[in-house]
């Protein structure tokens, strides 16, 4: 009880699942009260709805235990997956907690991504805190490179005879500018 022992694929359609629908700190879950049987067809695999941090976090019931696509994503720490752990990610202004809650994922035990990624995986919950988990390897994918426009000086340049306030602008919202002296 409590298990299904059947090697599912992603895409596969299961007949003659019982169980019993639960809350464990927040996050419904389903516990089977036995094995399953696999259909053979149709093989179908939902799309990913394409989410921001903040429409995670604020509209969480809404999604939760669905396939999410999370894009922009950089994890705040170093070194490599481990099971049943949570890692900060964060898309630049907003923190996501991505949790590691499959054991035997492959991506366990490799080494956390340093560069910004989109990570699509299931919507979960602990105690009220809305999470991301990858199911393997192949949810992480390098985001695209973000454009930012070219900044725009005021004054114009030119030689001024007095001091003069310097503002350096961008269209690009979160850009930061670096600038030298």
């Amino acid at each position: 009880q409590g298990l299904i022992t059947s090697a599912v694929e992603v895409g596969q359609a299961l007949t003659n699942l019982t169980g019993t629908l639960t809350l464990y700190n927040g996050l419904m879950q389903f516990v089977p009260k036995g094995n399953a049987e696999i259909v053979a067809s149709p093989n179908f695999v939902p799309a990913a709805q394409e989410l921001t941090v903040t429409e995670l976090q604020t509209n969480f019931e809404q999604y939760e235990s669905e396939l999410v696509l999370v894009k922009n994503l950089t994890f705040t720490s170093t070194g490599t997956f481990a099971a049943s752990k949570t890692y900060n990610t964060t898309d630049g202004s907003k923190t996501l907690v991505f949790r590691t809650n499959f054991g035997k994922a492959d991506y366990i035990g490799t080494d956390i991504p340093t560069a910004t990624k989109d990570i699509t995986g299931i919507a979960i919950e602990y105690n009220g805190t809305a999470q991301l988990a990858a199911r393997s390897l192949a949810d992480f994918v390098d985001a695209a490179p973000i454009t930012v426009g070219n900044p725009v000086f005021a004054p114009v340049a030119g030689s001024y005879a007095d001091s003069v306030w310097v503002s350096l602008t961008s269209a690009t919202a979160g850009a930061t500018i670096y600038y030298t002296t």
